[in-house]
């Protein structure tokens, strides 16, 4: 039986920035981290795109704040979305200085 991450490994969509600008975009590298994320490997995940598991973490807060929109939830979702715009700069400009 094929499994899913096999198939997501053989479907990857290619990045257009880079085919037309010749260097990543600031998301390039995120399937590959998510299917070491759904291989269980954190680690591979974290450094293909360290800004995999935080996007995932807004993500699910967001969908919770859709259904119980309290104050303490829309200032948890402004505090995560921050943190990962951050380290998705940092580690792009990261990658592009020294990669």
């Amino acid at each position: 039986m094929l499994k899913i991450t096999d198939w997501l490994e053989h479907h990857l969509l290619p990045c257009a920035y880079k085919q037309i600008f010749g260097f990543d975009c600031p998301a390039c590298g995120f399937q590959r981290a998510l299917i070491e994320l759904l291989k269980g490997n954190i680690k591979d995940s974290l450094l293909e795109y360290p800004g995999l598991i935080p996007t995932v973490v807004l993500v699910g807060v967001f969908i919770f704040h859709l259904f119980r929109k309290t104050g303490k939830s829309r200032k948890v979702l402004l505090i995560i979305a921050k943190t990962d715009l951050v380290i998705i700069i940092v580690s792009y400009i990261i990658r592009l200085v020294f990669y």
